[in-house]
């Protein structure tokens, strides 16, 4: 049986705990404070690159896209966010979450609930969807199925708006639906793939981007 995120998925939300907790609430930059775009170095191929050029575009994120990445033991490809500070965020999941956070969006959710359930769908993805091969009929079936379930009542996987979890699990999945035929399997799966197509109009084309040189480090003095 393969999991599926639920309230048990739900986790701390240290952003907004600490601010509350000092009598205040967390806020994201403005658009003016994050005038300098981030710098991601990642596989414009990697459907995580997909997933975090299009959570940027979708909060109005400056991004900068650079070849390189890192790579885990194993050999899957690891992006790598470089924040204004120098600060580096790694893997897929994490970035995203920073890239959801850096403007008043709720790509990342609107509550603590949600923020939860978002996390859990995220790893859910990471763990089932991403390490699956997709080429296989039963094992893309079991994730739609899956997925079918959980859409038969609900618009988007968490909350009534697109967030995180909707982009990567779209992400994820759009070059196995859209090879196996998204009209054919609109007949079994009708749910999935209204939310899928919902998905792939807001999120709009992931096709591989241009990408700039990797900045130089500045001269000593």
């Amino acid at each position: 049986a393969r999991w599926v995120p639920g309230l048990s998925a739900l986790v701390s939300a240290p952003r907004r705990c600490a601010s509350a907790a000092a009598g205040e609430f967390w806020r994201p930059p403005t658009r003016r404070a994050m005038a300098a775009a981030l710098e991601l170095a990642a596989d414009p191929a990697a459907p995580a690159t997909a997933k975090v050029l299009a959570a940027a575009k979708l909060a109005g994120v400056p991004l900068r896209l650079v070849s390189g990445g890192e790579r885990t033991p194993c050999g899957l490809h690891v992006p790598v966010l470089t924040l204004p500070s120098g600060l580096k965020v790694r893997h897929a999941n994490a970035v995203l979450r920073r890239v959801g956070l850096s403007m008043e969006s709720e790509l990342a959710g609107s509550s603590f609930v949600e923020e939860g359930q978002i996390d859990g769908w995220l790893e859910w993805v990471s763990l089932e969807v991403d390490h699956a091969e997709l080429s296989d009929p039963a094992e893309l079936a079991a994730i739609l199925e899956a997925l079918e379930s959980h859409l038969k009542t609900r618009t988007f996987l968490v909350g009534q708006r697109l967030t995180l979890a909707d982009v990567s699990a779209a992400c994820s999945l759009r070059q196995a639906l859209e090879k196996a035929g998204l009209d054919t399997l609109r007949a079994k799966y009708p749910n999935t793939i209204r939310w899928a197509r919902t998905c792939f109009h807001h999120i709009g084309d992931t096709s591989a981007p241009k990408v700039a040189a990797p900045a130089k480090p500045a001269a000593a003095p």
